[in-house]
């Protein structure tokens, strides 16, 4: 799991959130898949019963993006896919407190390469958006998983 705690032992809950999605899809990504991959294709088993009785109804085209996104699932970084899954952030009207602002400053401390990204966010005079973590996240682990890499 991605410890992103700051020095105050302080992480945002949102962040907290896509920590435990990401760790989630780390130790469980194959299965996931494997699973959607098996029901897109049960799906898909249904068409030639369908082909040979006029009788039959069953609903074949719903293998295709079963199968779709478990292929997604399998190539797709997981940070983006722990972003894609708290999309329903972006239509909250929530703004980021002055605790959430500090923690962005220190994890851009501790990964100087974030800093562009970060500093519209971090110099704004008006309140910041729920979503700007969404958008800090995956950078964020990209650099932590670097980090990780080296050590």
């Amino acid at each position: 799991m991605i410890d992103l705690r700051d020095e105050y032992n302080y992480q945002p809950e949102l962040i907290a959130k896509l920590c435990r999605i990401y760790a989630v899809l780390q130790a469980h990504r194959y299965t996931y898949a494997s699973l959607m991959a098996l029901a897109g294709g049960a799906f898909l088993l249904q068409w030639s019963p369908m082909a040979a009785s006029s009788t039959f109804t069953g609903y074949p085209w719903l293998g295709l993006p079963v199968l779709m996104g478990a292929l997604w699932l399998l190539v797709t970084p997981l940070a983006l896919i722990a972003k894609t899954l708290t999309l329903s952030v972006r239509w909250q009207a929530e703004f980021l407190s002055f605790r959430d602002l500090n923690w962005m400053r220190a994890m851009t401390d501790r990964h100087p390469a974030l800093h562009p990204q970060a500093a519209p966010f971090l110099d704004s005079a008006q309140p910041v958006p729920m979503n700007a973590l969404r958008e800090f996240w995956p950078g964020l682990v990209r650099a932590e998983e670097q980090n990780q890499g080296r050590n």
